[in-house]
């Protein structure tokens, strides 16, 4: 489901290079739904809030947009479901973020001719994507 959120908000970013606060506010309402549900929520929920801040951060130093910054920590609750580990977990997926993140800035940069504005929200979703794979080999390797 979460993927699903994000495919459309790439595809929003990408082409209007806006994405509504209302649909990234339904998007932060199923984040914590699936967050009340999740075994361990306090810690998903701290991992959330440090997501957060590293959202304003990479805003602050012009990195991010609004929009990353808003949904960047509503991914989190999504993807920390399929991981075993829930701390593990989200470091391994900011490490995919961070090598995604600057492969896609230094391809886009090239692509778009353009330093103003890059629409990011399709690397947050092909993260998502790898991210949701590498925990679907791990489950295959575990059995």
């Amino acid at each position: 489901m979460g993927f699903l959120f994000l495919v459309c908000f790439a595809y929003l970013d990408y082409k209007d290079h806006k994405i509504e606060n209302d649909h990234i506010l339904i998007f932060a309402v199923c984040s914590g739904i699936v967050l009340l549900f999740l075994e361990k929520s306090l810690a998903v929920g701290l991992l959330t809030l440090i997501t957060g801040i590293l959202g304003v951060y990479l805003w602050k130093i012009k990195s991010f947009g609004g929009a990353d910054t808003k949904i960047l920590p509503a991914m989190i609750p999504f993807l920390l479901i399929i991981s075993n580990n829930y701390f593990v977990g989200w470091w391994i997926f900011l490490i995919i973020f961070a090598v995604v993140g600057g492969l896609y800035g230094l391809i886009a940069k090239k692509m778009f001719k353009r330093k103003r504005y890059i629409p990011f929200v399709p690397a947050m979703a092909l993260t998502y994507f790898l991210f949701y794979v590498y925990n679907l080999i791990l489950i295959l390797i575990v059995r």
